[in-house]
């Protein structure tokens, strides 16, 4: 009696740990890309890079870490390769009280201020935490040389 129960326990505890795997690995497979959302105002162009973005990353299955850009979206929209990432580039307005220690913290590189203006090039892999910093009032996306 004492070993059916034994066994009857491994048993038990072998098929929730299997089923408990099962659904962690199928969950994980299905995990999209977050996308990519701005929380202040943005130009039209860069509207658009968001949406061609998220549309590329959500048909890839990849995250923006392991994401590579299409030739088509990099010859659109300006995205330069650097030590291996890729960069947008850009100018931003803020606020006076603005610091610049959060453009830092996710990998920006920026130019000198003029009138609360910033030029910058923002890794893609910093693009969901660039969107979301505060103190920026409107960010524009920058052209082609071409579409002049």
């Amino acid at each position: 009696m004492f070993y059916k129960m034994k066994l009857a326990s491994i048993i038990a505890v072998a098929l929730f740990s299997c089923n408990g795997c099962a659904i962690k690995k199928h969950r994980a497979s299905n995990i999209l890309p977050m996308e990519i959302t701005a929380q202040f105002s943005i130009s039209p162009k860069t509207k658009l890079f968001l949406s061609h973005l998220n549309r590329e990353l959500k048909a890839s299955g990849k995250p923006i870490s392991e994401f590579i850009p299409s030739e088509e979206l990099t010859d659109k929209y300006v995205i330069s390769k650097t030590n291996g990432m890729f960069y947008i580039s850009g100018v931003l307005s803020v606020q006076q009280n603005f610091d610049f220690d959060t453009l830092d913290s996710v990998g920006v590189i920026y130019g000198f201020t003029v009138i609360n203006t910033v030029p910058v090039h923002i890794p893609l892999t910093g693009l969901h935490d660039f969107f979301k910093l505060s103190n920026i009032t409107y960010f524009e996306i920058s052209k082609p040389l071409n579409s002049y």
